[in-house]
């Protein structure tokens, strides 16, 4: 028997009526659960590919902390979301630059997206790319669509848990605009 919320979401996909062309979708185990949920065949589709490069943001050090523990090491206290901090680390505005070291560099974050998206360009054609990735790897990756860079300007919100983007590109995967679905 299907769970309830499982089958809402597949309905959902299913009355957006998008055929996807190439599926994408992070190594792990919570992000493939989820591509089961979408497309549940996926596993004996050819046009699926599993992409260490969607993972989200490696904080090494930061790994079973939580924002109170992690502002008695950095000496401040968190004003806003702790995911904001999270994301813009590496950078001038988060309180947490320098305070980490072992955790995965903004420019390595960088490089993954870069390298994503420039292998997306060598397919030459339009086409359909569903991304099943985490919240805060996505939105690098929609300031890298936008802007060319990363961890410079979060220009929409974090994506919640059972929220849906649709984001439309040009055909040099320019952003053209970016639509939020919430599937519940």
């Amino acid at each position: 028997m299907v769970d309830r919320k499982v089958g809402r979401v597949r309905e959902f996909f299913k009355d957006l009526g998008l055929n996807f062309d190439r599926v994408f979708c992070s190594k792990t185990k919570r992000t493939i659960e989820t591509l089961g949920i979408v497309i549940e065949d996926f596993r004996v589709r050819n046009n699926v590919f599993i992409d260490e490069r969607l993972c989200e943001r490696y904080h090494r050090d930061l790994i079973g902390l939580n924002k109170e523990e992690v502002e008695k090491i950095v000496g401040k206290s968190i004003v806003g979301s702790f995911s904001a901090q999270l994301y813009f680390e590496g950078t001038d505005r988060s309180i947490l630059t320098d305070c980490f070291k072992n955790d995965e560099k903004i420019e390595e974050i960088e490089k993954r997206v870069r390298s994503f998206v420039d292998d997306l360009k060598k397919l030459d054609e339009d086409f359909n790319v569903l991304i099943v990735g985490h919240s805060i790897f996505n939105q690098y990756l929609l300031e890298y669509l936008k802007f060319g860079i990363v961890g410079v300007d979060l220009f929409c919100s974090f994506q919640e848990n059972n929220e849906i983007r649709i984001v439309d590109l040009d055909k040099g995967l320019n952003f053209v605009n970016l639509e939020s679905i919430f599937s519940d």
